[in-house]
């Protein structure tokens, strides 16, 4: 007689110790961690994924999401000045996430705390607790809460301090400072600025341009990332043994292990690349892995982390940083050439695929493969990196042109006023 009993769960893991269909309808037994959706899983999926869980599952992972950007807004916070016109939004924008985030999350630790230790689901429920991943769940969620309304109140100050500013002015002075204005937008001793509104704002076209193209490569290089499509083979093809590949996930209809001469184990389903937990998987990884499979993955995940490195700076530009910022034409530069080097990388990585992913002596029945949407996206993303990239150096030069142009004119027009004096 074999105790049958759990071991532990979280979110995305469940480890079991000799466990069994609890309606006996497979000898299989489950014994060790795997990720909760595993191919093993299936037979006992509708007793592992409850109601409850799904939405255990959904409401965290809205926390996870809204406090990723959260941490960005953040960041923005911590690098913006408060003279900013969109100061006050992002603190607004930063409490409202965070909030947000923290609903979700104390909505997640409600309908787990409710039903994860009921009689219902795992066996010998009267032995298990809930662990320390669910405690630190429930003080992360409530932190969530002080630190969006800090944000809101911040946020609300912000408003009323710019507001007060704005009510002490004198009517007197502001009427001077718009004549002097005035009169050194048409006096000649500056006529090197440009006087249309057009070169007066934040940003120039180019940089505008360069904000819509660097979403588009952000897109297509996150998915084509994530997504197992870069080579796929003929649905036609009912004998097929390849279904799909991508960097880090392979989907098998049926693969015979390389390394087993009588044929006795097949690999049925998709698992990712390095998955510890299917028998003869990593025997088989030297036939996944080959040199230019690894190259592919190298510049690829490159190219990767600088686009998320990007979005940081990009935001930072969008939102907070302006002409009037000290650095503001060194932001722009960076992030023109962070993008090249995406796009650099990138491109060795779709080219080396492109060279070596679909000959005959890697994936079985290659001719009867071809590159997948995933491969046509990364492309894409690339390429657009390249424009964002040359778009991006484009509005460095021309911020940087407006601003030694300022300087000029400042510089004459200080010295008309001290030779009429």
């Amino acid at each position: 007689f074999k105790i049958i009993f759990f071991f532990v769960s979280g979110l995305w893991e469940v480890c079991f110790k000799k466990f069994r269909d609890i309606n006996r309808w497979y000898l299989t037994e489950f014994d060790g961690c795997m990720w909760v959706f595993e191919e093993e899983y299936y037979i006992i999926h509708d007793y592992l994924l409850p109601g409850f869980y799904i939405a255990t599952q959904f409401f965290f992972t809205l926390c996870f999401t809204l406090l990723l950007l959260g941490a960005l807004m953040t960041l923005m916070f911590l690098g913006c000045s408060r003279d900013n016109d969109r100061y006050i939004l992002l603190l607004l924008s930063n409490g409202a996430t965070l909030v947000a985030s923290g609903l979700c999350g104390f909505i997640a630790c409600v309908i787990f705390g409710c039903y994860g230790d009921s009689r219902d689901w795992m066996p010998n429920w009267e032995h298990n607790n809930m662990g320390w991943a669910f405690a630190l769940g429930v003080i992360g969620s409530f932190l969530l809460f002080p630190a969006g309304v800090l944000f809101l109140v911040e946020g609300r100050r912000a408003k009323y301090r710019r507001l007060n500013e704005i009510g002490n002015r004198g009517y007197i002075v502001f009427v001077s400072l718009t004549y002097t204005f005035k009169k050194m937008q048409n006096s000649d001793l500056i006529s090197g600025v440009p006087k249309d509104f057009e070169n007066m704002k934040r940003r120039s076209l180019a940089g505008s341009c360069g904000v819509g193209v660097f979403v588009i490569a952000f897109l297509g290089i996150c998915i084509a990332f994530g997504t197992p499509s870069w080579l796929v083979s003929d649905y036609r093809i009912t004998g097929a043994k390849l279904d799909r590949l991508g960097l880090w996930t392979h989907c098998f209809r049926s693969l015979p292990d390389i390394n087993d001469d009588y044929q006795r184990r097949f690999f049925v389903g998709c698992r990712w690349i390095y998955d510890p937990f299917t028998t003869g998987y990593d025997q088989i990884r030297g036939f996944l892995l080959p040199p230019f499979m690894i190259a592919t993955q190298f510049f690829f995940t490159l190219c990767f982390i600088g686009i998320l490195v990007s979005l940081v700076l990009v935001l930072l530009f969008f939102l907070c940083a302006g002409p009037d910022q000290k650095r503001f034409v060194l932001l722009i530069r960076v992030i023109g050439f962070i993008l090249l080097g995406c796009c650099i990388c990138g491109s060795i990585a779709v080219i080396v695929f492109a060279c070596f992913g679909n000959r005959g002596k890697w994936m079985p029945d290659h001719a009867n493969n071809w590159f997948g949407w995933s491969f046509v996206v990364a492309v894409i993303g690339v390429v657009a990196s390249g424009i964002a990239s040359a778009l991006f150096l484009t509005e460095a030069h021309v911020q940087g042109r407006k601003r030694k142009q300022l300087k000029e004119s400042q510089s004459r027009f200080e010295l008309e006023h001290e030779t009429k004096a």
